[in-house]
């Protein structure tokens, strides 16, 4: 984190080094959950995806990003999977599904 980096840089009495590290990680933790909320919406765009977790890996985050992330999509996964209509065609639709959404998976990932 790059804040930590510049704290540690610092000549500060002990005292304050500590009550201001303490305050920096109270803010991080306060917007690594604000940032990993909005991850972890359904709808987000690939955009966002990218946003948020170029912000939480400089939080020092990703591992949290990468759960919350990889849940929700496997909520999507399952949510398109139940939307496909059992037909003569079903193993085919539900395999064209699955292909896509792997798909955009990784262009999320790239």
């Amino acid at each position: 984190m790059i804040a930590t980096v510049y704290l540690s840089q610092m000549t500060l009495p002990a005292a304050k080094m500590e009550d201001t590290r303490k305050r920096l990680d109270e803010r991080v933790s306060r917007l690594s959950r604000a940032v990993i909320l909005d991850l972890g919406q359904s709808h987000i765009t690939k955009v966002a995806v990218q946003r948020d977790v170029g912000w939480l890996e400089r939080l020092g985050c990703l591992d949290q990003a990468r759960d919350v992330f990889l849940t929700n999509r496997t909520k999507v996964v399952r949510q398109r999977m139940g939307q496909v209509k059992y037909s003569r065609f079903f193993v085919y639709c539900l395999s064209k599904e699955c292909f896509d959404l792997i798909s955009n998976l990784c262009d999320y990932l790239r």
